[in-house]
């Protein structure tokens, strides 16, 4: 992959130190943070002479926090330098010598700008991929503007903290090792996810079951027992029918003899007339009977045909005892 470096991209980047340290210089310090800027300043060149390159470094960029001097300035680039933080000491080199460039000094114009042409050969750039949901990067703690993204940033070797951010969506954070060594590093950064991700439940769906009607109860063809119970009714009423109808006819020929002399010319005494009556009373049974035989033939035939699904059919005997009549009568429900 070919790169393009804007020279002033990445200035306007790194840069940062130095067009503040213009902004303070041109504003006086108050008398006790310049006492302690120089006490500062004179700790960092006692340490740097001592060899403890990292401690003066850290006293050198305090004093020029507290007053920002174009000399600060640049021992603070050389300090970086020795210690190998090539980004920032890059950075420092061409602020101080825009600086030097404003103030006219020409001899400090040369010496930052040869520093900082012999410290770019050293670089290590760092081409970050960045999401495409991300809104906000930041490298340790600073934000990085989104024109910025696509384009190689000289970096100090060492470790540094990447975190891409966008409204709703988890931070991703990336701790990336720069390597010393001259060149392109490339570090991706994953795509961001929802803060609140949604998970899909799978909910199975089965149509119902259609409604089977139930089927109707066996029936074979009619209610058996008041059937059976009326087709008993009507034999009896039959067998009662007969049996008192052969009676009243029997008697009715005796009357009728006219051997018995019980009712001679047609005229009965007493005899005849009680034939006659024994008689009467047996047709009367019989005719009875035979009403009980029919009615309970026809019961038990509808009983046994008729369709199912009626009320619960109940019957029962009752018999019939009286002084010129006897027989049994059927009553229930069918």
């Amino acid at each position: 992959m070919a790169y393009r470096f804007c020279t002033f991209v990445s200035l306007s980047l790194l840069a940062g130190l130095s067009l503040e340290s213009r902004a303070r210089a041109d504003a006086p310090p108050a008398s006790d943070a310049r006492a302690q800027a120089d006490d500062e300043f004179n700790e960092g060149k006692r340490l740097m002479d001592a060899g403890q390159t990292s401690a003066a470094c850290a006293r050198f960029a305090h004093s020029q926090e507290l007053d920002p001097k174009l000399g600060r300035l640049l021992n603070l680039a050389f300090c970086h330098e020795q210690e190998g933080k090539t980004a920032s000491a890059w950075s420092e080199y061409n602020g101080a010598a825009a600086l030097a460039e404003q103030k006219g000094q020409d001899e400090r114009v040369d010496f930052a700008r040869e520093h900082a042409a012999a410290v770019a050969k050293k670089l290590a750039f760092v081409h970050l991929d960045v999401p495409t949901n991300a809104v906000v990067v930041e490298v340790d703690g600073t934000g990085l503007s989104h024109e910025r993204w696509p384009t190689p940033l000289p970096f100090d070797p060492g470790e540094h903290k990447i975190v891409a951010s966008a409204p709703g969506k988890k931070p991703r954070s990336l701790v990336v090792t720069v390597d010393s060594t001259p060149g392109i590093q490339e570090f991706r950064i994953s795509p961001l996810e929802d803060e609140f991700q949604t998970i899909a439940v799978p909910v199975s769906v089965s149509a119902p079951s259609p409604v089977q009607p139930e089927a109707p109860p066996a029936h074979s063809g009619g209610s058996l027992v008041p059937g059976a119970i009326a087709a008993g009714v009507a034999a009896g009423g039959l067998a009662v029918g007969i049996i008192f109808g052969l009676e009243a006819m029997s008697k009715k020929s005796s009357a009728d003899n006219d051997n018995v002399n019980d009712c001679p010319d047609k005229i009965c005494g007493p005899a005849g007339r009680s034939l006659i009556n024994d008689a009467q009373s047996a047709a009367t049974v019989s005719t009875i009977g035979f009403g009980v035989g029919l009615a309970g033939a026809a019961a038990a035939t509808w009983l046994f045909i008729r369709p199912p699904g009626g009320e619960k059919s109940t019957a029962k005997l009752i018999p019939m005892v009286g002084p010129r009549l006897s027989g049994l009568a059927m009553e229930g429900s069918f």
